[in-house]
């Protein structure tokens, strides 16, 4: 194997493929990036296996052939080098790097002993602008839980439905504590689907959708495949969970008789400081409603406690009621700054809606706690 490349243009492409790769794996395969050069360049390939990554680059190659190296030693290195221009070779199993004045060998992995990502059909593809996904995804991750006792509900779910309206593709997230709802209409004919992704692999579906304006996504053989470039210059699979999600338009309550309508940077400047009076082990703000509004209260009895009285409009009965500041916080944080916050109650025991005024394809689902004796 030999080439030679623009170091810019390498650098870029470890940059997609490294981060997929374990720092810290238990076997030093997973932290190896795959190095294949063909005619008409090479193709840098990563898999944690769960996600995986290809990447294309283009290189000057005069020699076909593959070698894999850590994955974020080769990116380090060649980030620091001083040349424009790079040249790779292989020498008695060593990676061999010369840039200007400088040469270096790398330590390399037997090619056949490398877990490389799964090879898929390039058809059949659903096309997404990249700020719909990256929406979606904002206002629903956060909610899936980080319990490993519970595999169903550690992702996203993606499921594309067709109703009387036309189809709607919508993504759901939930620890059972709460649960976020985010859609947006589809207009082509598609087969309805119900897919779940696991959460570690948003981060990098998160990079992708943040350097393209639009990607294109496919369910294959258990994996959830985007591909993204006029040639799929970068294509990203994640292994779905499996499990059943679970039937979530059976909680989803309905709009309950009293009503909350705050700004939403009123709300979360306040919470943002009762957050200081609450801790871990006592999580939750008290929100005392009546005609005048709401007062929200937390106390901590090793820390203290505050109350704050925003500007706001309540219509229905009084009551107490005790949500978990953060999930307040949470859902607030990914509305927009200038809306406001509906929060939509039955009784202080029963599920909340909460939503952002004006925005239907936006929907959370609160669940109380237990209010304590006194605060």
């Amino acid at each position: 194997m030999k080439f030679a490349l623009d170091k810019q243009e390498f650098v870029e492409a470890l940059e997609w493929a490294a981060p997929v790769a374990e720092t810290k794996a238990t076997k030093i395969e997973l932290s190896n990036v795959l190095i294949r050069a063909k005619k008409g360049g090479l193709e840098l390939l990563t898999t944690n296996l769960e996600v995986g990554m290809r990447v294309k680059c283009a290189a000057d190659v005069k020699k076909e052939g593959e070698i894999a190296v850590q994955a974020k030693k080769l990116l380090d290195l060649v980030k620091k080098l001083n040349a424009e221009t790079i040249s790779f070779g292989i020498r008695e199993g060593w990676l061999d790097i010369s840039a200007g004045g400088s040469h270096y060998r790398l330590v390399s992995t037997p090619p056949e002993d490398v877990p490389t990502p799964p090879e898929h059909d390039m058809t059949d593809f659903m096309e997404f602008p990249s700020y719909v996904l990256l929406e979606m995804l904002e206002r629903t991750e956060f909610a899936a839980t980080t319990d490993p006792a519970r595999p169903a509900l550690s992702g996203v779910l993606f499921e594309m439905t067709k109703g009387a309206d036309g189809y709607m593709f919508k993504m759901v997230a939930t620890d059972a504590h709460r649960m976020c709802i985010a859609q947006h209409p589809w207009t082509e004919d598609v087969s309805e689907f119900k897919h779940v992704v696991p959460k570690r692999a948003i981060r990098d579906i998160q990079r992708l959708l943040n350097n393209y304006e639009k990607v294109e996504v496919s369910f294959k053989s258990g994996d959830i495949v985007f591909k993204a470039g006029e040639e799929a210059d970068v294509v990203l699979n994640a292994r779905l969970i499996a499990g059943e999600f679970p039937d979530y338009q059976r909680v989803i309550p309905d709009p309950g008789p009293n009503r909350l309508i705050i700004a939403v940077d009123g709300l979360t400047e306040a919470l943002r400081r009762l957050e200081e009076v609450t801790s871990r082990d006592l999580p939750g703000v008290r929100m005392s409603l009546d005609p005048s509004g709401v007062t929200f209260s937390a106390m901590n009895p090793s820390i203290g406690g505050g109350e704050e009285k925003p500007e706001c409009t309540y219509e229905g009965e009084p009551m107490e009621v005790m949500f978990n500041l953060k999930y307040l916080l949470e859902i607030a944080d990914v509305m927009d700054r200038d809306s406001e916050f509906v929060l939509e109650l039955t009784d202080a025991r029963r599920a909340a809606r909460i939503l952002q005024r004006d925005e239907p394809n936006f929907l959370s689902i609160i669940m109380p706690m237990q209010l304590p004796e006194s605060l």
